[in-house]
């Protein structure tokens, strides 16, 4: 999921809960908007608006970014099971 948050692009997932967590991705890794799309060091698409994801890594607390919504998440590994069903 994404937007503009004040005028900056941002985006975030959503838990099934409702809950808007902003991501951290790896190092070197890309995000495209309009469409929304993640891509990976390689620049390999790996996400796309609208997919499930799998994120292993470490919740961190909300600090000054205006695209912080709920949680703030540190991505150590990233997984997409395709499109969100």
């Amino acid at each position: 999921v994404g937007g503009s948050v004040d005028g900056v692009d941002c985006a975030w997932i959503q838990e099934p809960s409702g809950r808007r967590v902003e991501v951290f991705w790896p190092d070197r890794w890309s995000i495209q908007f309009d469409p929304l799309a993640v891509y990976d060091e390689k620049g390999i698409q790996v996400i796309r608006a609208g997919d499930a994801v799998s994120l292993s890594g470490y919740f961190a607390e909300v600090g000054a970014s205006l695209c912080s919504g709920d949680a703030l998440f540190n991505a150590e590994r990233v997984v997409s099971g395709g499109a969100a069903g």
